[in-house]
């Protein structure tokens, strides 16, 4: 597929995105606007608008129209009447995975991100970075948080919380960061690794006893403490 097509599809995306601003159809659409919605980034008829890599937990996924059982088993769903990934002012794309099936990782690990990590959504020939600005947990009717904030460009990934309770739901957002991609990247492949690092020191803390590796280190202070303070009192005799 050609530039010329990809700008077509981007277009009637965008198009969409402005359609829902101006009629605030969120999880209220129409018969009508859903045949619309099933329309745009379906490249090739199977569904698949993209992909989001989130490098801090290690997801490389595909995104897929809809919310429904079939899509969340395997990949990230769409939500319905929300912003198409596309970015632009005044958008609020909401994306939801599955967490804790035995055969999928999928959100399992949302739970670990903070705020500043990154992800990327790949849509088309389209590659877009979002930083992680607020995570808060909701009920499963709150809409609120998942509303057009005029001006901004928001992408919040969806799960369920707490894990193998699923009684709220844990909103993970992010704001459009823009810039170089090759820049970005590299930013966000320095974060892993300095998690990565952090996670060795968490491990080597549990295999050899944290509460004894801390008690030692206490110590060793305390004793340099008395050290330093016995060599001045000398020093003054």
């Amino acid at each position: 597929m050609g530039s010329e097509a990809y700008k077509a599809i981007l277009k009637q995306a965008r198009d969409y995105n402005q359609y829902l601003m101006d009629h605030s159809t969120l999880c209220q659409m129409t018969a009508q606007e859903k045949e619309m919605y099933r329309q745009c980034l379906n490249v090739d008829e199977s569904g698949m608008m993209g992909s989001i890599e989130i490098p801090a937990i290690h997801v490389s996924l595909p995104i897929y129209h809809g919310t429904d059982d079939r899509v969340l088993q395997t990949a990230i769903g769409h939500l319905e009447g929300t912003s198409l990934p596309v970015g632009g002012e005044s958008t609020h794309c909401v994306l939801s995975g599955h967490c804790g099936l035995p055969k999928a990782k999928l959100f399992t690990d949302l739970n670990q991100l903070k705020v500043g990590d990154g992800f990327f959504l790949r849509i088309l020939n389209e590659n877009m970075y979002y930083q992680v600005d607020q995570i808060q947990i909701t009920e499963p009717t709150e809409k609120e948080p998942l509303q057009i904030v005029h001006g901004q460009d928001y992408c919040t990934l969806v799960t369920c919380t707490p894990y193998g309770i699923n009684t709220h739901r844990l909103l993970v957002r992010g704001r459009r960061i823009m810039g170089d991609e090759q820049e970005l990247q590299e930013k966000m492949e320095a974060e892993e690794k300095e998690q990565k690092r952090f996670k060795v020191f968490q491990d080597w803390m549990q295999r050899k006893g944290g509460k004894k590796v801390i008690l030692l280190l206490i110590l060793t202070i305390l004793a340099l403490f008395i050290l330093r303070e016995l060599t001045v009192l000398f020093a003054n005799i």
